[in-house]
């Protein structure tokens, strides 16, 4: 059954990659979306601070957001 599987230990798996990447990989992959940090959470981590860094201008709020139909109230009823 899927859901008595182990989680992947990403620093395990893969030794030669950067720890802030495999922390960020864990997050991204949490199948539970209340237990799953949002994308701007996640744009938080110590990994990203070079980037913040070397591109100042690039981190801002977007104009718009996507709408889905998935998003709506009641879009699910279970």
């Amino acid at each position: 059954m899927l859901c008595n599987q182990k989680r992947i230990n990403f620093e395990k798996e893969f030794p030669y990659t950067h720890r802030g990447i495999c922390q960020v990989l864990q997050e991204m992959l949490e199948f539970n979306p209340h237990f799953r940090n949002s994308a701007s959470d996640i744009l938080k981590y110590k990994i990203f601070d070079t980037c913040r860094e070397e591109y100042p201008d690039c981190e801002v709020e977007a104009e718009w957001k996507i709408q889905l139909a998935c998003d709506e109230k009641g879009a699910f009823d279970y």
